[in-house]
């Protein structure tokens, strides 16, 4: 998981039940959610995935075409990149 099961020492939020537990960060929707409702957890998480698929591109280039190449990256590196721009930008 992205994000440690480290909890606060806040107080429970109940409503009748299950409890509602506290928790650093989760994911919804695609984007990582912290509990100071910054950016660096989704930031983090981008750029691992995002290096790895520059790491595939960089030791096949000399493979692939240019075509090809700018195809992948299209597919597996922008649409990480852009997902949910506006909210970026809002920050």
């Amino acid at each position: 998981m992205i994000c440690s099961d480290f909890h606060t020492m806040y107080d429970q939020v109940i409503m009748e039940e299950p409890k509602i537990e506290n928790v650093k960060c989760t994911k919804f929707l695609g984007i990582i959610i912290d509990e100071e409702l910054s950016w660096k957890y989704h930031i983090n998480h981008i750029l691992t995935k995002v290096s790895k698929m520059v790491g595939i591109m960089a030791k096949a280039r000399h493979h692939l075409s240019l075509k090809l190449l700018l195809s992948l990256n299209n597919t597996m590196i922008y649409t990480y990149v852009t997902y949910c721009k506006y909210l970026f930008h809002q920050a």
